[in-house]
């Protein structure tokens, strides 16, 4: 409900940019009487300090074109060896902190999508079982990846070229679904 997800805008059509927090969120699910423990392991396994993958390429600039209006990017950060990220152009600021997105992974995973039959909004549907190519950055490098997903109920791998679980490094990591036809570009 609202009391639970917010936007900064107050546009009821506004659905990309939805916020709320871990306690909201728990709150939220206690009173539904949600459990709190997974059935599954988590998915990911992390460095005991900042590793760049093997082999990679240079990446210390990320461009991802979903659309001709709709565009995303990252600046590496030697000093912090984050990302900034940056929306249409312009650094994507953080809500409560005022402060420009900074993360340590990126993963960008290539996926199918389609319409959704009757959204006048124009909305997508994504295919998010299977499997497919994709990135994983870090570091200021970047390698060629493989992503897959057996089923809706378990998690997705994700390995590099020779089938070995990618390892991130600690901090945040975005996930950037991409459509079949998008443009990544990594410089």
């Amino acid at each position: 409900g609202n009391d639970v997800i917010w936007d900064i805008t107050k546009d009821r059509n506004n659905w990309q940019d939805s916020y709320s927090s871990m306690e909201k969120l728990l709150e939220y699910a206690n009173k539904r009487g949600y459990r709190m423990k997974s059935n599954v392991e988590f998915p990911f396994s992390y460095n005991a300090g900042d590793v760049a993958p093997e082999g990679g390429i240079s990446a210390s600039k990320i461009e991802l074109k979903y659309s001709t209006y709709a565009n995303y990017g990252y600046e590496y950060d030697e000093q912090t060896h984050t990302y900034r990220r940056f929306r249409q152009g312009k650094p994507h600021m953080e809500r409560v902190s005022g402060k420009q997105i900074e993360v340590k992974n990126i993963i960008i995973r290539f996926t199918k999508n389609f319409p959704i039959p009757g959204d006048n909004e124009g909305r997508q549907d994504m295919v998010t079982t299977g499997k497919g190519d994709g990135w994983f950055i870090t570091c200021g490098k970047a390698i060629k990846i493989k992503w897959s997903k057996e089923s809706r109920s378990t998690q997705t791998r994700y390995t590099d070229e020779a089938g070995n679980e990618i390892t991130l490094n600690r901090g945040q990591t975005w996930i950037q679904v991409m459509p079949l036809n998008s443009k990544v570009t990594i410089e």
